[in-house]
């Protein structure tokens, strides 16, 4: 009876992972290594991006054998701005047993990535840089951030400061102004939601991507990337990192963080 109902779900997978028709997948996770990762997709079809709660995806290795198939579940970006759009994200953990060319296969669509052996970027379990970043107390606001209204809260830090200090804190890698890819969410909303909900016991610190936010807006072909974000082997995509009290990364999220995933790793703050 076991393998009977084992047959019978990957059977209804199976059907899923073919029932959406001219798709296209959209990856957001492209920093992936061999062992455990959190996937990220986002996919749309003639209608824009499905919302569905979850859909069923195929992982193949280059020779083309299947390897598994995924349920990821739907990730919704908050509406903060009530537009009435309903958009986000598919994420799950994902384990790749080798390293090289796979693919991901949703509907009729496929896309092909590259698995690394180790991931360009810090990783959980990873000490973190002593990053000695700007804040208000070195330079104004506006030489900090490519939003249009900052928050001064997430530049007051440093990070070596909360790394010394031995304290859990939050570090968000992007530009407000300057995410270009479809799978971006509302991160510095969220970061705004978390920072209400915690206050002073969860310190955030947002780091831009650029090192010119005033120049960038008037030419982005100018921008500079800020080194802090090369001292974290990171890229101009959405980043963040939850950093322990023991000053090691206990989590990390290449694109969208959402409010619901982040408390997950604030359990041990009242």
């Amino acid at each position: 009876m076991k393998y009977i109902l084992i047959a019978l779900s990957l059977g209804v997978l199976f059907l899923s992972c073919g029932q959406f028709k001219g798709v296209q997948v959209l990856l957001a996770t492209q920093d992936l290594q061999q062992g455990t990762n959190r996937f990220v997709i986002a996919v749309s079809d003639q209608n824009g991006f499905i919302n569905s709660d979850t859909i069923a995806a195929s992982f193949r290795t280059e020779d083309g054998n299947l390897q598994f198939i995924k349920e990821m579940k739907f990730v919704e970006f908050p509406d903060y701005y009530s537009t009435g759009l309903k958009r986000g994200i598919f994420s799950e953990i994902v384990e790749f047993n080798n390293s090289g060319e796979w693919s991901i296969s949703v509907g009729d669509a496929t896309k092909k990535f590259i698995v690394k052996k180790t991931s360009d970027s810090l990783d959980i379990g990873d000490i973190p840089p002593k990053s000695n970043n700007l804040t208000i107390n070195d330079v104004s606001l506006e030489k900090l951030s490519t939003g249009s209204n900052p928050d001064n809260r997430f530049y007051e830090n440093k990070i070596f400061s909360l790394i010394e200090s031995d304290v859990s804190f939050i570090v968000a890698f992007f530009s407000p102004a300057f995410c270009t890819s479809p799978t971006c969410g509302p991160q510095m909303e969220t970061i705004i939601e978390i920072s209400d909900a915690y206050g002073d016991k969860v310190a955030i610190v947002h780091v831009e991507t650029y090192q010119n936010p005033q120049e960038v807006k008037s030419d982005f072909n100018k921008r500079l990337i800020n080194p802090v974000i090369n001292e974290w082997g990171l890229d101009e995509r959405q980043w963040l990192y939850v950093i322990s009290n023991k000053g090691v990364i206990v989590a990390k999220f290449e694109g969208y963080a959402s409010a619901s995933q982040l408390k997950e790793y604030l359990t041990d703050i009242p």
